[in-house]
């Protein structure tokens, strides 16, 4: 039952509050599709719905940044093609925060703390509650827990899923991921490592280098210092087991060249062919059939059994191995984040407020960031 009140719940201090739902709420919008999320972002005040079945009523705490997903959002494109001449859609992709209220046919309470798939742009999010994961109790929580589980809920959950079950990963494997210091990245390399295996990782600075290297990466190669073709084929001539890869153009190329007879290419993104991506797109072509096959879900097979998943969720339907070892992945991957194995990495560059989600958006396409790009709006 919800309890509609004409203000915001105080933070008394650090995760205890007032369960108080508010009557209407801010959220960032997308007038019409456009340029980019900048270009289309507007903050419009809603009332509060009557929660529909299933439904529960989420005060957002933290909103992760997706650079590519956010921006093919703002712009109608690709999977979201149908927005195109919609107007007003919510903006944001996956969030933490505090269940304030659920509708009928709910088991989660007011008070949970859960990271979840939505529209976090929002100072609340009205939530499937099958897209909610409980980490525990509001009154348990700091406001870093809630940057670090949005980060968890999709970057970490995708490194996840992507390797132990798509790729099946084994002891003793040679493993590339790029973009390493990223903000599924990072994960990826920690789940490398909790799994045996040798680990390259690829970064654009000496800065990332440093935390790679502290997150255990065996071999960090700095592109713009080192070529990786000629690293793989002087310390690694035997080539690659699995790649974890989100850059696409020549970092795409250079891995799959390397990939040993048997290997898989996990493509989790082509950020380098983004629009409003740094750099310069050198093969808007190459842009284009990545971006096809991955919007689409396609798996190539390659000669000499090599594969390369663009639905890097292709794992999941393979139910044995989704129980196995460590539960469910949602369940597995928070109870290593609990239990202080896993570490989930925010970038130190805050951003405040709904009216920073475009600034937040432009520096993780920057190429700058270190780990989750994550608006903190818990003021």
């Amino acid at each position: 039952h919800c309890t509609v009140s004409s203000h915001y719940p105080l933070i008394l201090h650090a995760g205890a509050m007032m369960q108080e739902v508010p009557s209407s709420f801010k959220r960032m919008v997308a007038a019409r599709a456009g340029e980019s999320v900048r270009a289309v972002a507007t903050i419009q005040k809603t009332a509060t719905p009557e929660l529909g079945e299933g439904e529960v009523l989420v005060r957002v705490m933290a909103a992760g940044i997706n650079g590519g997903c956010d921006t093919f959002k703002a712009r109608g494109e690709r999977a979201f093609a149908g927005l195109k001449n919609v107007t007003n859609y919510k903006l944001g992709s996956e969030g933490a925060g505090i269940v304030l209220c659920c509708g009928p046919g709910t088991q989660l309470q007011p008070g949970d703390a859960v990271a979840f798939v939505g529209s976090a742009f929002s100072e609340v999010d009205i939530v499937k509650e099958s897209s909610c994961h409980c980490f525990g109790k509001a009154s348990n929580q700091t406001p870093k827990s809630y940057r670090e589980t949005a980060a968890l809920r999709i970057s970490g959950l995708t490194a996840l899923v992507a390797l132990e079950l798509t790729g099946e990963i084994q002891q003793g494997q040679t493993v590339l991921i790029t973009a390493a210091a990223g903000g599924t990245g990072h994960f990826a390399v920690q789940i490398a490592k909790f799994n045996g295996a040798c680990v390259i990782a690829t970064c654009g600075s000496e800065e990332k280098a440093k935390v790679l290297c502290d997150l255990g990466a065996d071999r960090v190669v700095v592109h713009s210092q080192e070529d990786l073709s000629k690293v793989l084929d002087n310390e690694f001539p035997e080539g690659l087991d699995l790649v974890y890869e989100g850059v696409g153009g020549k970092m795409h190329t250079t891995a799959l060249a390397h990939l040993k007879p048997g290997g898989r290419q996990l493509q989790v993104g082509y950020i380098s062919h983004y629009p409003n991506a740094a750099g310069k797109d050198e093969d808007a072509n190459q842009g284009e059939t990545l971006a096809e096959a991955f919007w689409t879900g396609k798996t190539w097979a390659l000669p000499d059994n090599k594969t390369v998943y663009f639905n890097v969720w292709a794992g999941m339907k393979r139910t044995t191995h989704s129980e196995a070892p460590g539960g469910k992945p949602l369940t597995r991957l928070f109870n290593l984040w609990l239990t202080g194995d896993l570490r989930a990495l925010v970038d130190q560059k805050e951003f405040v407020g709904l009216e920073k989600a475009p600034d937040a958006v432009e520096y993780m396409l920057s190429g700058k960031s270190i780990g989750k790009v994550v608006l903190d709006l818990s003021g």
